[in-house]
């Protein structure tokens, strides 16, 4: 029959459902969504680090995205490919199951909206109306499920009720599985839920006995089965009662029903229990009747399984052969398994592999129609794009991840939204950010996401208002929920490898240390080869801060390893050339869609007047085909000869043109290497002369104590404070990433803080600091320290009394001209009133005009309320 005949043969995969002990449910299928749609992390920029643990509760959240599965996605058409064959469709019988085919995608395939339901009931609409004409039974029937469906999805049930009364037969007790299986898959875990399930499914096995319709009594015991696990039953109690059924099954040789509650049980024990054994048993008894769907199905979930098991290498060879399988049959809806394919190949660091499979996920999706589980592929290729550098390219995926999720929330939409709260966080609106944040928790109560993703945001939020404490509070809370749930599963390590980073960023290295330690432990499956290369990096971090130096150099070496490994140039270049074929093809595909509507407009007027010319065509056709083989037949020969010539001569450039490109190769892997030992020589360098610095330092400091001379000991004082600030110039230097510049604003309250330091019998001076975010060369950087060292020195010293407490302000800013200008003042007794700069013999302030000089600057000193010395020079380009 026309409304049964899909429900065993695997052409729509079923959407089976995993129970927390809170009741409420996963779809599996969205379940394994979150791990595949964690995007990679940028090993050596800690700046990210607060964006990725946004990553990974969006891919939580979208896992989480809750839809009731009271039917089966329907994998085998594509909506634009049905909507075409309606069209072209010769008689009404063929009309009437497209527009079926067409309704019930709406409703399988298509995210819950206003919208679609209206077109499901268009095309209901379309179908009676053709029906009344050919009187065909099982669509008849058909229509009403489709009816029926829809009432459930608007929470129509006294309409449902009626419907079912009403109803005779076959569909009397279809109607009653469907309205059994919406209460028993409803979020939540309700005992008036649980008894109407039972209620229904009962009504439907007592109808089927009394009429004597055997396999529909079957089929009810499947779905009390499935009540009995979600109810909690003891697995033994489950076992029998489905033992019992299975016997039945076989003395009554009904082996489609006996395959679905196979499928069952191996469903219920892989997420309950992570045992796969049903699953391969399903696989063999499905083979052996020949039900390639489910068959598929069970060879997918085994992939699935050995994914998250860890055992890539078996997961990615099963998905080539799941892919092939459904390819071979015809399937249309091939994303989910792009999508695990796009997961296999990011854990083994396989960048391109992985963009290739996103892009075919969502390529698929759209062109398909299909919007079940696209927000994820969407989330998935704007992380990646991001974090290659695709800047433009991860944009557009957000704008579209963005506008489906915007559609498709029936709540709201956290998901979607956490995008827009990492812009409004780097903006400083993070206060903006946790308002919103409270009041979607006072409006909506069911919050799947609590657990992974409000946590996560309010972290962010409190982490950029520089409240760390209730930053910690809430990073930490999501690896408390984690070890409560008790899985120590991917998203388990990932939580504990985020609260490493939160650490690292803190510079808190022992609080980090058992963090990375933990994640450093998991199998191999549980981390993607971009994150054990962040790992290994924090490593790095926490044994340099604990004096572990080789340690410390080992886990550097290998981290740089395997980030090289991924992000070289080669793979990127790879990547963008992927995203300008999609951009390409999907171009393509609108033209193309266009040209088809407007054909299809036109097609019936062109129809007659093809028929009148058809006969005069064929005549003439068949002179000009003749002669038209004669001299094509002539003209192959002849271009048969030059082409072959014309190859040779291609083959013999592109093997030259190969030799070069291996020798070009070779020479770019050498000047990398060159590259990294330069890089390595000049840290050691700076580090040598800030040690040297020191020494010089600590050997003035020994001098001093054997003085007794006031004068001597201030002068070595302020020679400390000199080489302080050119020792600081240097330990900056080898400490950063970039070799060439300094951060002035990190550097100037550095020296400040020293120098305040240097003076012990001073501490009732405060510094006021307001330092321009700018960089300048060692070049400019060291003259301008030691202009600071002396105008902070001079002021420490000889601006205040002993009662009287001083502050030293610091101003600077990028002026007109790319000059750079900074302001050093005092509220101090200020100069003396016969001062003159130009008959000046003070050593600082000497100092001061030689080296304002020595940046090609001016000087300048004033005394207003203290003394006020402004120096401005031009910043050197880089």
């Amino acid at each position: 029959m026309l409304i049964f005949k899909d429900l065993f043969n695997g052409s729509k995969f079923d959407v089976f459902c995993k129970y927390t002990r809170h009741g409420k449910y996963i779809s599996t299928m969205l379940f394994k969504r979150f791990w595949m749609a964690i995007s990679l992390k940028n090993c050596f920029s800690y700046r990210l680090v607060s964006r990725y643990k946004i990553l990974l509760v969006l891919s939580v959240a979208i896992m989480l995205t809750s839809q009731q599965a009271i039917c089966q996605i329907d994998l085998k058409n594509s909506l634009y490919d049905l909507k075409s064959e309606f069209i072209r469709a010769n008689t009404d019988t063929q009309k009437v199951r497209l527009a079926l085919s067409i309704s019930s995608f709406y409703l399988t395939n298509k995210v819950r909206t206003k919208a679609m339901a209206d077109s499901s009931r268009k095309y209901i609409a379309l179908a009676q109306a053709l029906n009344n004409t050919v009187n065909f039974k099982d669509a008849r029937d058909a229509i009403r499920m489709l009816q029926f469906k829809i009432l459930l999805r608007d929470n129509r049930f006294s309409e449902a009720d009626r419907m079912i009364a009403q109803s005779t037969g076959p569909l009397y007790c279809h109607l009653n599985f469907l309205l059994g299986r919406f209460r028993l898959e409803k979020p939540g875990s309700e005992k008036e839920d649980m008894e109407l399930a039972e209620k229904y499914f009962l009504a439907s096995q007592q109808y089927a006995v009394k009429k004597g319709m055997p396999n529909i009594a079957l089929i009810s015991q499947v779905y009390q089965y499935n009540l009995m696990v979600e109810r909690g039953v003891d697995e033994n109690i489950c076992n029998q009662y489905l033992n019992q059924v299975l016997k039945k099954c076989r003395v009554t040789k009904s082996k489609q029903i006996e395959l679905k509650l196979m499928q069952t049980k191996a469903v219920n024990d892989l997420n309950h229990y992570n045992l796969t054994g049903y699953m391969y048993k399903t696989a063999t008894l499905a083979k052996a009747i020949g039900n390639k769907g489910i068959e598929i199905f069970c060879l997918k979930e085994i992939a699935d399984y050995n994914l998250r098991q860890g055992k890539i290498d078996s997961a990615e060879q099963q998905l080539n052969t799941v892919l092939k399988m459904y390819t071979d049959l015809g399937f249309k809806n091939l994303q989910f398994t792009y999508d695990l394919l796009a997961a296999t190949a990011l854990v083994k660091g396989n960048m391109e592999s992985g963009m290739k499979y996103s892009i075919a996920a969502v390529k698929t999706a759209e062109q398909t129609g299909t919007d079940y589980g696209i927000n994820s592929f969407y989330n998935r290729l704007a992380g990646l794009c991001r974090d290659l550098g695709m800047k433009r390219q991860s944009l557009m995926w957000y704008r579209k991840w963005q506008e489906a999720a915007m559609r498709s929330e029936t709540s709201f939409p956290y998901a979607a939204y956490s995008a827009l709260a990492a812009e409004l966080i780097l903006q400083g609106k993070a206060k903006q950010v946790l308002k919103t944040l409270d009041s979607a928790d006072k409006a909506f109560k069911f919050d799947p996401d609590g657990m992974f993703l409000i946590p996560q945001l309010r972290a962010n939020c409190y982490a950029a208002l520089g409240k760390m404490d209730s930053a910690e509070f809430y990073s930490f809370k999501i690896v408390k929920n984690l070890e409560t749930r008790g899985i120590k599963d991917y998203l388990y390590y990932q939580a504990y490898q985020n609260q490493a980073a939160f650490y690292i960023k803190q510079r808190n290295f022992i609080k980090a240390s058992p963090f990375v330690d933990k994640v450093l432990a998991a199998d191999k499956g549980y981390v993607k080869a971009a994150d054990m290369a962040a790992l290994l990096m924090y490593k790095f971090k926490v044994d340099s801060a604990q004096g572990n130096y080789l340690s410390a150099i080992n886990y550097f070496k290998a981290s740089k390893a395997i980030s090289d490994s991924i992000y070289n140039q080669v793979k990127i270049k790879q990547t963008e050339q992927l995203q300008l074929q999609y951009a390409t093809a999907e171009r393509d595909h609108e033209n193309l869609v266009l040209r088809s509507k407007n054909n299809l407009q036109h097609s019936e007027l062109e129809k007659e007047a093809l028929n009148r010319k058809l006969v005069t065509t064929a005549l003439l056709g068949s002179i000009l085909i003749t002669g038209l083989m004669w001299y094509l037949y002539r003209a192959k020969q002849k271009s048969n000869t030059g082409l072959k010539l014309q190859q040779d001569e291609i083959n013999k450039q592109n093997k030259q043109l190969q030799l070069r490109q291996n020798e070009i190769n070779k020479q770019n892997i050498q000047l990398n290497q060159l590259l990294h030992e330069k890089e390595w020589l000049m840290k050691e360098i700076h580090h040598r002369v800030k040690n040297n610095l020191q020494i010089i330092s600590s050997l003035l400091n020994t001098q001093s104590s054997y003085l007794d001379n006031e004068e001597a000991l201030m002068a070595i004082r302020d020679s400390q404070n000199r080489m302080q600030a050119i020792s600081i110039v240097h330990q900056k230097l080898y400490q950063s990433d970039d070799l060439s510049t300094i951060n002035l604003q990190v550097y100037i309250e550095e020296l400040a803080q020293s120098i305040q330091n240097s003076f012990q019998n001073k501490q009732n001076i405060n510094f006021n600091i307001n330092i321009a975010n700018a960089r300048l060369s060692t070049a400019q950087t060291v003259p301008l320290g030691l202009i600071l060292n002396e105008a902070i020195t001079n002021s420490v010293k000889y601006a205040f009394t002993e009662t009287r407490k001083g502050l030293i302000s610091l101003y600077s800013s990028v002026i007109e001209g790319n000059n750079y200008k900074l302001i050093i003042k005092d509220n101090g007794k200020g100069l003396p009133e016969d001062f003159d700069i130009h008959h000046c013999t003070s050593l600082g302030l000497n100092l001061i005009s030689g080296l304002a000089e020595q940046l090609g600057g001016q000087f300048d000193i004033q005394s207003n309320g203290g003394t006020t010395i402004t120096v401005i020079f031009p910043i050197e380009t880089i």
